[in-house]
């Protein structure tokens, strides 16, 4: 493993506010959360020369959230892992030691609120509380893998994306 690396940090997309089943795990992605993971994956896309590695929560609203950012990419090295560690309903410390053991690519962690917001605060040794809007992400440089330590390097969330696009095809 190497002495830095790069950590993701996703929430998943906008979803469903209920399922058929009546089960909060059951939640699908609403078709504009399908679009904002699109947009997301694109510009992920773009930061990562390297294959990168989803981890995904078993909840359907994220499984969805990270199958749909493999089918836009267009690299074919890219892996996904579900892990029930980043459930909804598991608690944040087994979360953290669990991220120790992905750290040996780029990897994208696409769980829930609180949770993605608890992992940023801990990896960065952050006072400061963070809102992950639905689809929003966190690239964290790790600068100590063994005491899981870094700073964001950037914070992106599809209606900042949208804009940014929005003012490029301005000019």
């Amino acid at each position: 493993m190497s002495a830095t690396a790069t950590l993701v940090i996703m929430r998943h997309g906008k979803a469903d506010p209920s399922s058929p089943s009546g089960r909060d795990r059951d939640r699908p992605l609403l078709p504009h959360g399908v679009e904002n993971t699109i947009l997301c994956a694109a510009a992920l896309e773009r930061m990562f020369d390297a294959s990168i590695r989803i981890v995904s929560s078993e909840y359907v609203r994220a499984r969805q959230t990270a199958e749909t950012m493999l089918k836009t990419w267009h690299r074919k090295s890219s892996e996904l892992i579900v892990d029930k560690t980043f459930n909804s309903d598991a608690p944040i410390d087994p979360m953290i030691d669990a991220l120790r053991g992905y750290l040996d690519q780029p990897t994208i962690i696409v769980s829930h609120m609180p949770q993605v917001a608890e992992m940023v605060e801990i990896i960065t040794a952050s006072t400061t509380s963070f809102l992950f809007k639905p689809g929003a992400f966190a690239v964290i440089d790790l600068e100590n893998i063994a005491r899981l330590r870094g700073s964001i390097s950037t914070f992106l969330t599809p209606s900042t994306i949208r804009r940014v696009l929005q003012a490029h095809e301005a000019r």
